[in-house]
Parts: C-alpha cells; structure tokens; sequence
C-alpha cells in the first residue's frame, strides 16, 4: 500500500504512514485535513483532507492515546479514558474537544492558516481561526487608514502639500492594497466558518449577490430618476415658471420607479443576511464530520 509522509506544525517530515494509518490520526485530531502529505515521487505536498474519504474516517481505527495531566489515562475535563501505548498527544480530546497541545501553532498559526489556504472554500474553519485571521485584517486596515488621516492632517497644518500627499496615498492605497490582498482568503474563512456550523457557503454568496444588484440597480435607477428631474425642471422654466423651488417641487412630484422600492428590499435582504452569518460566526463548531469534512476541534463528534 502507498505510504505517505506528512509536516508537523514546524515544517518537519514525519512518517512513512498509510493513508488508513493517517485517517485514524485524522480521527483523534493528531493531524489535521489542512496538513500537507506527500507520497515519494510525488510532484507537490497535498492536504490530507483531499485524500481521506468520508468513508475511511468512519471507518478509521483511533491510534492509542497517552496518560495526560489529570487522572492518569483520562482526559482532564471529560475524565474520557484514553490508552497510554502511541507517543504523539492529539491535538485535542476526541470527545470533548479540550486543547491538549498546539495543532497549528496557537494564534500564529490560527493568523497564518487562511493564507495558505489562501482560495480554499472546502473544508472547515473553527471559530478561533475565523475570528483571528479577520480582527488582524481588520485593526491593520484601520491603522493604515487612520495613520494615513492623521498624517493628512498634520500636513495640512502646517502646510506641507507631499505630507498630505502621502498621508491620503497611505490612507486610500494601503487600505485598497490590503482590501486586495485580503479578499480572497477573508472570502474563503468565511465560507470554510459556514461550513464548520452546518451551513452552506452559498448563504454568503447569495449576501454578497443581493448587496451587488442593490448597488447596480440603485445607480441605475437614480441616473434615470435624475434624468427625469432634470428634465422637468428644464421644461417648467421653459413654460414660464421662474421660481426653481416650485419647478423642482412640481418636478418631485412625479412618481419615482417601482424598481427603486425592489432594489431596497434587495438591500433590506442582504444586511438580513449579513447578519445572520455574524451571529453563526460566533457558534462553536459541529462535534464530528459533517457534509463538508472533518471537525478539527471535535473529531468524533
């Protein structure tokens, strides 16, 4: 059978291992479907994930677990009893989800993980790495924006035209630079967040769908509603009504498109959604595999 070899969360070679053998350290959490494995003569390291089938993690045998802090053999918060014979700790108890060592490099690697998935919308994403990865992007956006601001300000002070200069360059270019860089991978953690609650990620895309035709169709109907009001203030002048305040109010009068009303229950939908998937970004993860792949928090559910 074909023997992998995958890295530890230090960059380290380990194995040669089966893929029934990895399935089951899958299982107890000892690696993770993020972690990239590597059979000899292969071209490219792969994530687990993409090899191990929904039926081989049911199936896969649990590797015997060491004693731990607390009762000897028993986890320290659920009291599960765990064998003593394998040398690795999981990453957390298979049945209750308590952390017992550091699976992606605590914080760092909670904050690293989005960008080397950079465009993965499979698979699943905990709560800690959503909420990490997100508030980091977030404070540097705004400290380039209000550093960007306050530089701005300064210069105009006293005076300096290239501080201003550079002060609306950092302010507007870092926060687009940033927003450009970030997109994809905030997209996809919000996506991999849905997932890990049960949910599809196309709730995000249907959001992010109802907020673009709100936006396309508000600057259209407002060209064409703007068109008609100038045109009937164009014609009540030329009928002899010299007071601009009458002609707009008789211009105002006219009755504005239906489509404006659908295009803001569109918006009224989308901010719903919105909504929606911030309160579901802060449940904890689905115990167990669901439709999207395993649970990195809680194994065996």
């Amino acid at each position: 059978m074909k023997e992998y070899y995958y890295l530890d969360i230090n960059r380290k070679v380990c194995g040669p291992h089966k893929l029934d053998e990895l399935a089951g350290m899958l299982k107890a959490g000892t690696v993770m479907p993020d972690t990239e494995v590597a059979s000899p003569g292969d071209g490219s390291w792969v994530p687990l994930g993409s090899l191990v089938t929904q039926e081989q993690l049911t199936e896969a045998k649990l590797p015997p677990i060491p004693a731990m802090l607390g009762a000897p053999g028993k986890c320290p918060s659920c009291k599960t009893a765990l064998e003593t014979e394998a040398a690795v700790l999981p990453a957390r108890c298979p049945q209750c989800g308590r952390v017992l060592r550091s699976a992606k490099g605590g914080g760092w690697g909670n904050l690293v993980l989005p960008l080397r998935l950079y465009a993965t919308f499979s698979g699943r994403a905990t709560r800690a790495e959503y909420w990490i990865f997100t508030l980091v992007v977030s404070v540097l956006m705004y400290a380039l924006l209000i550093g960007g601001m306050a530089m701005s300000f300064v210069g105009l002070a006293g005076g300096s035209l290239e501080q201003l200069k550079w002060g609306v360059t950092i302010a507007l270019g870092g926060v687009f630079i940033m927003a450009l860089l970030c997109i994809v991978p905030l997209l996809s953690v919000q996506v991999r967040r849905l997932h890990d609650v049960g949910w599809s990620g196309w709730w995000l895309g249907a959001a992010w769908l109802c907020n673009l035709v709100y936006t396309v169709g508000l600057y259209v109907v407002c060209r064409e509603e703007y068109a008609k009001l100038s045109l009937a203030v164009e014609q009540s002048v030329k009928q002899g009504n010299k007071n601009m305040l009458q002609a707009v109010q008789l211009a105002m009068d006219t009755p504005v498109s239906p489509m404006l009303s659908a295009f803001c229950m569109l918006n009224l939908v989308s901010q719903v959604l919105f909504l929606l998937i911030f309160v579901l970004s802060f449940f904890d993860s689905r115990k167990g595999p669901n439709k999207y792949g395993p649970s990195s928090k809680y194994p065996m559910g």
